[in-house]
């Protein structure tokens, strides 16, 4: 098994926490891609397809590293198509860094989203506490009714329930939050609750399907413990309670990919940047549920994931990782 690790933003925490969790010597199946310098006493491979920064830890938005975290990422990707590694799990990067370098996504499922050709796909957070999947991801609140639509909200209940069974909870009981207040209060405050929600969920309910919904959002995270996973409709619905529960052991999981992806549940933090406070405890939550998926030959085969990474990729099969004398990787081309 491989897992490939990025190190997301370099002004932000990834390389301390990739660090604090890597020296502990139980991780000997990640690489790390990277900058080498920041990730220093680090005994894993490094891949750094970027090369040097101007800076790293400063805690400051820069369009260099923007195009630094945007290559990590990029690299990691094509390697985990290409069956080079396992999975990939991300540290987190700066949005306004990564507009800033001329990479125009709302964020990194949606960078891998068009790296693989994904067209459906979503974002699930695993926590002990609760599971929660977004209908809307990186989009305003202005935004989010216009983008609430039947197909989008069946796509990622879809999607939300395969992720619960791959996760070993093969009838997971599942509750759908209602888009405005009070669930729309029979169409007082709202009508996409009687016009898409309700209809959709009648739909899985056909199916068999052990869901109910619409429910207002403010009372079903209070009564969590009923369900196993929560529509979420829009971002802060569903990641502020999570949050709160369960910051430092939530994972990130883009489902609907044909390679393993999962990442951290929090931000570059600026703020505590260089000053060695950082907790990583969401990373290593990330890394064993992405050896789980690994076991459980979550998402494809090697055979079918190479196959969608094209003949150029196909080429590159027989590269071997050689490890340089400063932890650095290159790549030797195999017989």
């Amino acid at each position: 098994m491989r897992i490939g690790i990025t190190m997301g933003d370099p002004n932000g925490i990834g390389a301390e926490i990739i660090v604090k969790l890597l020296k502990s010597g139980r991780y000997r199946d990640c690489v790390v891609y990277g900058c080498p310098a920041a990730l220093r006493g680090l005994k894993n491979p490094v891949i750094d397809p970027f090369g040097e920064l101007s800076e790293y830890g400063r805690g400051r938005v820069t369009a260099e590293n923007g195009r630094a975290a945007y290559k990590y990422l990029e690299t990691a990707a094509r390697d985990a198509l290409a069956g080079r590694i396992d999975a990939v799990v991300t540290a987190p990067l700066n949005k306004e860094a990564l507009h800033l370098a001329g990479y125009r996504y709302d964020g990194q499922t949606e960078i891998l989203a068009k790296l693989t050709k994904t067209k459906k796909y979503g974002m699930f957070f695993y926590s002990p506490a609760l599971c929660v999947m977004l209908t809307t991801i990186h989009k305003s609140i202005r935004q989010a009714p216009k983008l609430l639509t039947k197909q989008k909200l069946r796509d990622t209940i879809e999607l939300g329930v395969e992720a619960m069974r791959l996760l070993g909870v093969p009838r997971p009981r599942v509750a759908v939050c209602g888009l405005n207040p009070h669930a729309g209060e029979n169409g007082l405050f709202g009508h996409e609750e009687q016009k898409i929600i309700t209809p959709v969920v009648k739909e899985f309910q056909a199916r068999r399907i052990n869901i109910q919904g619409p429910l207002p959002a403010d009372t079903l995270f209070v009564q969590r413990r009923g369900y196993d996973l929560v529509i979420a409709q829009y971002h802060d619905q569903g990641l502020i309670p999570l949050k709160m529960l369960a910051l430092d052991r939530a994972v990130n999981i883009t489902v609907g990919l044909p390679i393993i992806r999962a990442s951290v549940a929090h931000g570059t933090a600026y703020n505590i940047a260089g000053q060695g406070v950082a907790d990583a405890g969401s990373l290593a939550s990330a890394v064993k549920l992405a050896r789980i998926m690994v076991k459980r030959n979550y998402p494809l085969t090697n055979s079918k994931r190479t196959s969608l990474a094209g003949t150029a990729s196909q080429r590159q099969k027989k590269e071997r990782y050689r490890v340089s004398r400063d932890n650095s990787v290159v790549r030797n081309r195999g017989r």
